[in-house]
């Protein structure tokens, strides 16, 4: 079986990976699970010129898009009078140089199977050149539900499989294309369960130590950072000696790819921050005082494997989000042993058992979020009960082993398929 992975044309993909990007952990995770039963290529992009590289036995092959960004740029004045049902990067045109020469390739390799991340029109390109591949494609965002359905349906004439990384985006996928849905399956993500774990005979903590929440994610409005600030300000009223980091790049997304109607009122609110990116972290730093300011820690972003050391050193990870398709930080910390909390949103329901491993908050509300951290944190049992269940769970549901067999069975069912 030959397999190729077709990665969006701004991820690096190349291991060492250095930021936690979890599209380019979960595909070369699934790599590597699938290597003992496919050949496996992973495509992703250079700047000027193709490059190949061999890591862990795996085949990367790198396209330039140098001739795709001069025309993004110079496109870029009209991409505002675009209806946002139909918004430009949905369209051909949209890294066009960049998925043609990734289509010409697959036909000089003779692919078995095509795994598609995101951009579904992808689709019908690779159709084109490769009519007898089976074609994947794999959301990790919910942005399928808000586009044309016309324009959607005529991408995924040619799909023979479509994944959502949780049920949240499988469900609204199959809602809002009814003709696709015995085609929808659910793929989760997944965490390095053996690397990824709490020490195993860990000491009870010193009386005092200070405790320790933890965020894990993109510096980005949607991600929630300021609602956790606000609440973390309550907490310290209890707990003046408590300490957060906050983990990740300063990284504003793109409001089209999670918004693209502009009707989420919670994100509506934050469009100044999308339109002025570094505006979003001053008003983080606003929020604290000289006092508070000690407090809290803006690491930035670090390489994937060091997230471990904070993993284990926290007593709770937070994951505050007003949007999310599923929730990496969540898995890599139950991993760890640390109990989580989240908000009630996406694919995050999917992960947390109410009360068993974590609890679930509404979004957007901090002082909800800020009596659940408080409650966990005058209960030390209960904390160390939900990271004994929470390792449990990741164990039974959520190893890089056990989703990219479950990828491979889908894929085996695909090739059998006349």
């Amino acid at each position: 079986m030959k397999v190729a992975f077709v990665n969006q044309p701004w991820n690096p993909v190349v291991p060492p990976l250095q930021s936690p990007d979890s599209i380019a952990i979960l595909t070369h995770k699934l790599a590597l699970g699938l290597k003992p039963s496919a050949e496996v290529a992973v495509y992703g992009r250079s700047k000027f010129k193709v490059q190949n590289h061999r890591v862990d036995h795996l085949d990367y092959r790198l396209m330039p898009v140098i001739g795709d960004y001069l025309l993004l740029k110079a496109m870029a004045p009209w991409h505002r009078f675009r209806n946002a049902a139909r918004p430009f990067f949905s369209s051909p045109l949209y890294y066009r140089g960049y998925i043609r020469q990734i289509a010409r390739d697959l036909r000089r390799r003779h692919s078995d199977i095509v795994h598609i991340h995101t951009f579904s029109h992808f689709v019908h390109k690779i159709r084109t050149v490769c009519p007898e591949v089976k074609l994947v494609l794999h959301m990790h965002d919910n942005s399928l539900a808000f586009r044309a359905a016309d324009l959607i349906e005529s991408q995924l004439e040619g799909v023979d499989l479509v994944l959502g990384c949780s049920n949240f985006i499988t469900n609204n996928i199959r809602i809002r294309y009814p003709e696709l849905a015995e085609r929808c399956e659910t793929l989760f993500n997944g965490v390095d369960a053996y690397y990824f774990q709490g020490a195993a005979e860990s000491a009870p903590p010193a009386d005092n130590r200070p405790m320790r929440l933890l965020f894990v994610g993109r510096i980005s409005p949607e991600k929630g950072v300021h609602v956790l600030i606000d609440a973390f300000k309550h907490v310290l009223r209890k707990y003046p000696r408590i300490q957060l980091d906050i983990i990740g790049p300063r990284w504003v997304a793109f409001k089209p790819f999670i918004d693209p109607l502009d009707k989420d009122l919670c994100l509506k609110k934050l469009n100044g921050f999308f339109e002025k990116p570094a505006s979003y972290f001053q008003f983080l730093k606003d929020k604290l005082s000289p006092a508070d300011d000690g407090k809290v820690n803006f690491i930035g972003a670090i390489p994937h494997h060091a997230l471990l050391y904070y993993y284990r050193r926290s007593d709770i990870l937070i994951n505050p989000s007003l949007c999310e398709a599923f929730g990496m930080s969540l898995v890599e910390a139950m991993a760890c042993r640390c109990p989580v909390i989240a908000t009630r949103v996406g694919g995050m329901i999917d992960i947390i058992s109410e009360g068993q491993n974590g609890v679930l908050v509404e979004r957007d509300d901090p002082k909800a979020l800020a009596e659940a951290i408080l409650e966990l944190l005058c209960n030390p049992e209960r904390r160390q009960a939900m990271g004994i269940y929470g390792r449990q769970k990741i164990l039974e549901l959520f190893t890089w082993q056990r989703i990219a067999d479950s990828l491979f069975e889908k894929y085996r069912r695909l090739l059998e398929r006349q």
